[in-house]
């Protein structure tokens, strides 16, 4: 979903609430190399659940940022950046079986019947999807406020970029799934909130976004536990569900080898509310129609790498999970200088800065 389109040289930028990551993608031989990542943090406050709260200062971050990791290496102006998937108007819709044309057309007329805003308030895009009703097409559509829109793109000018493509976070991800004929379901865990994606054959068919995040874990621990928020961060990292839970898959089987241990049991609650999430997307595509059944898990952003996470979500819901590898789908010229947690970290500004390629 795209809310502008050309071919340009471009560089993906993730930019949430507390932090920036940007990536540059570059091709020799058919194969990928990174030529540029970095990362740097958002001041608190400036950016608050997805909506820009201060431009002025917001721009100084920026450009103070920007000149600490050196991104003058970068050898183009033009950026690919990811919007907040907790303001994605996101809705799969019935509509007659129309060339795309016709569709968009058709859609300035319905699309108000489905978000609270008036079609000269939004920007929208949207995805044409098949059904099995004979004349009529499932339509996917995903719509922002322009002035949530415009705030991002008044900022990147002021600092001299020019964005070329406007795209749902999960939209990224979803570039970075292993082809697959199967319904897959992607879970960002980011540290604000948890965005969740199905796709099929590569086509996103939903999304949603969560107040789940990885700094609920951490504050859940910091409580239940009594310690500081940095002594609890370090102990997720360190021992995570392992501490308390070492499981062995197989097939459907899964056989605990050690007793729940205190972080679990200070984390069980706020594991319970994410599981119930996951479970009612999954009942949602089963009532569609009893073939849509999600084959594969993908868990990404830095949350994914909770130890024991993995092993736990395929525990409870009998689904294959393992954590979105972005290299899998990169064949690589060369081997970035980075570890594959910090790889995981930035799968999003991977996900954008691979859409030059897409263009």
């Amino acid at each position: 979903m795209e809310f502008f389109s050309l071919k340009f040289n471009t560089f993906g930028l993730d930019l949430s609430d507390f932090s920036a990551k940007i990536v540059k993608l570059e091709k020799k031989n058919g194969k990928y190399i990174f030529s540029f990542f970095g990362n740097f943090k958002i001041e608190k406050g400036l950016i608050a659940q997805g909506v820009i709260k201060d431009e002025e200062n917001l721009v100084k971050n920026l450009e103070k940022g920007l000149k600490e990791i050196k991104a003058n290496k970068i050898n183009t102006k033009y950026v690919v950046l990811c919007l907040p998937e907790e303001k994605n108007l996101s809705q799969i819709i019935e509509m007659p079986d129309l060339p795309k044309e016709d569709l968009e057309k058709a859609l300035l007329f319905e699309i108000e019947n489905y978000v609270p805003f008036s079609v000269g308030e939004i920007y929208f895009d949207f995805i044409k999807l098949p059904s099995e009703k004979e004349k009529k097409c499932n339509v996917l559509i995903s719509a922002y406020e322009r002035k949530i829109v415009d705030s991002y793109f008044r900022v990147l000018k002021k600092i001299n970029l020019e964005p070329i493509v406007f795209e749902p976070e999960i939209l990224s991800l979803g570039r970075l799934i292993p082809a697959s004929n199967d319904f897959v379901l992607i879970i960002d865990l980011g540290e604000t909130k948890t965005n969740f994606g199905v796709f099929f054959k590569g086509l996103l068919r939903f999304s949603s976004s969560s107040p789940f995040s990885s700094s609920l874990l951490t504050e859940t621990i910091s409580k239940e536990l009594g310690l500081p928020f940095e002594e609890a961060e370090k102990l997720k990292r360190t021992l995570g569900l392992e501490e308390s839970i070492l499981l062995k898959y197989e097939t459907k089987e899964s056989i605990f080898k050690k007793e729940r241990g205190k972080i679990f049991d200070a984390l069980v609650v706020c594991l319970s509310d994410l599981l119930d999430q996951i479970k009612r997307i999954l009942s949602y595509f089963e009532s569609l129609n009893p073939n849509f059944k999600i084959k594969k898990i993908f868990l990404s952003g830095g949350g994914a790498l909770l130890k024991g996470l993995k092993e736990f979500i395929q525990l409870q819901t009998e689904i294959e999970t393992e954590i979105l590898n972005p290299l899998l789908v990169l064949p690589l010229f060369k081997e970035p200088k980075i570890s594959f947690e910090e790889i995981v970290k930035y799968s999003c500004a991977i996900g954008l800065a691979k859409r030059e390629f897409s263009l």
